[in-house]
């Protein structure tokens, strides 16, 4: 509930180079995609890099419901990084555990954010000696129409911060074809959680 990383820690990696350095750390895994490594190129697999803390990890030998259970379409390599890990208090005062999990599709992409299909969130109330955690994936896994980019959008995703003057609030900084972004998390009194671009960044057109 307290989980807390550095703003600058990068939690989700696709660019070669950088993806292979932090692969060779602790608490990363490969997230297999299909990507153009240059415009128009062809496409080929490669391997982005996967944050999953410890802390989360351990949680989930808690529970019999895996921790990272987001498999949407094309989805390769496992739940994809962890972005956002701390407690939120909803408007109404729901107190809840938010993990969220971004895990693009393989074989596809869209720049958009859209739970289900390239994003998971995790949400629990906090466990008690007779009520046990439990994460709940609200959003089943499903489709859209999109296709691969003509130019490699190499995300980077920054460790989400939470909002010290809104508890139900939280924001994610994020790259996209090296134009950079920040993501507003919000948790709803439903369990909900919505992620809403500022300023989407757009491919470049070549």
């Amino acid at each position: 509930m307290n989980y807390s990383a550095s703003a600058d820690k990068v939690v989700y990696e696709e660019e070669p180079a950088a993806a292979a350095a932090l692969l060779n750390g602790p608490d990363y895994s490969p997230y297999g995609l299909k990507r153009a490594p240059a415009p128009n190129g062809p496409v080929t697999p490669v391997q982005a890099a996967a944050f999953d803390p410890l802390c989360w990890r351990r949680l989930g030998t808690f529970t019999t419901m895996p921790t990272r259970m987001f498999t949407g379409p094309g989805v390769s390599g496992g739940g994809g990084g962890v972005v956002f890990l701390h407690e939120r208090v909803s408007p109404a005062g729901h107190h809840r555990l938010v993990c969220v999990c971004y895990a693009p599709a393989a074989n596809t992409f869209s720049a958009s954010f859209i739970e289900g299909f390239d994003y998971a969130a995790f949400v629990s109330p906090p466990a008690t000696w007779t009520t046990p955690f439990v994460p709940t994936q609200l959003s089943p896994p499903y489709d859209v129409i999109s296709g691969l980019p003509r130019v490699p959008p190499l995300v980077r995703m920054y460790a989400g911060q939470p909002d010290p003057a809104d508890p139900a609030h939280f924001t994610i900084r994020y790259q996209m074809w090296g134009q950079e972004d920040t993501l507003d998390g919000q948790l709803k009194d439903d369990d909900q959680v919505t992620l809403t671009p500022r300023d989407l960044p757009k491919m470049p057109i070549r």
